[in-house]
This record gives structure tokens, C-alpha cells and sequence, in this order.
């Protein structure tokens, strides 16, 4: 059967599948696959941010593995206020690319349009309120002031 293609021998019932001769939009050229290369640099980015942090953060500290160099054991309360130290540092690092991001936004979008540029911050300025009041509780838990906070 010349010009159709085969599903394997169970599924080959007589007929042909051919496609006159198009192409099912598989192109693979460099410029289609960016997207997906920065998506996968951007994980493998943050992953290795996540281990920076939590080496500089964990230097010196033991989770009860045997290692050659004696390292000190911490107790159930500095084991969670480092993780949450770990979390927060991470946390204001997100978030100050997430608030270089939106300033990005609002300033393309004042080029675009005045009223696009206003209608753009007042939006940004509502999407920001569970994220700067979820920042302010964790910065909180960590024992910061509110002037420590309000000056970070």
C-alpha cells in the first residue's frame, strides 16, 4: 500500500491514512523550541537557587547523617526556624523578580496607552496585596519587626 502509513499489523485494516502530502505542524526549528528552553533554563535556575540558599543557610549544620567532620545537632525549634529562614530568603527572592517583572508591565504598557498604563497599575496594584501581606506574615513568623519589614 503505497502511500499510507501503518499503525503496526493490529491496527492495519485495508485503508490509507495518508495526508495529501501536509505536514502535521512537528516543525522542530530552533526558534519554536526557545519557549521551551527557557522554561527548562528557568527551572534548572531556581533549582540551583534553592540549593544555594539552603547550603548557605545549612553550612555547619547537621540532619543526623554520619560525615566525617563533626557538625553541630540542632534542636526541633532551629531545625523549623531555619527552614523558615530558608523559605523566607527564597520567598523575598521571588518576589523581587516578580515585582521587577510587574514594574516591567506597567511601564511597557504607559507606552502602549496612558489609560492602559493606569488601568495595568491599578490592577498590579490589587494583585499585589496577598503577596506583599503573605511576605509581611512570614517576615513576621521569623521574629522581624514591623520597621525591619517595612525597611526590607
Amino acid at each position: 500500500m503505497e502511500g499510507a502509513h501503518s499503525h503496526g499489523d493490529a491496527h492495519d485494516h485495508g485503508h490509507s491514512h495518508g495526508h495529501g502530502g501536509h505536514e502535521h505542524g512537528h516543525a522542530h526549528s530552533a526558534e519554536s523550541m526557545y519557549p521551551s528552553i527557557i522554561i527548562l533554563v528557568g527551572i534548572y535556575v531556581f533549582f540551583m537557587l534553592e540549593k544555594i540558599i539552603d547550603k548557605y543557610f545549612s553550612a555547619g549544620h547537621s540532619h543526623a547523617h554520619a560525615h566525617n567532620a563533626p557538625q553541630k545537632q540542632l534542636t526541633e525549634e532551629q531545625e523549623k526556624e531555619l527552614r523558615y529562614t530558608k523559605f523566607a530568603a527564597i520567598s523575598l527572592l521571588g518576589d523581587f523578580m516578580h515585582n521587577v517583572a510587574d514594574g516591567l508591565s506597567i511601564g511597557v504598557s504607559y507606552l502602549v496607552d496612558y489609560k492602559f498604563g493606569l488601568a495595568t497599575t491599578v490592577a498590579m496594584f490589587f494583585h499585589e496585596i496577598p503577596h506583599e501581606v503573605g511576605d509581611f506574615v512570614i517576615l513576621r513568623q521569623l521574629k522581624f519587626s514591623v520597621w525591619q519589614i517595612v525597611l526590607i
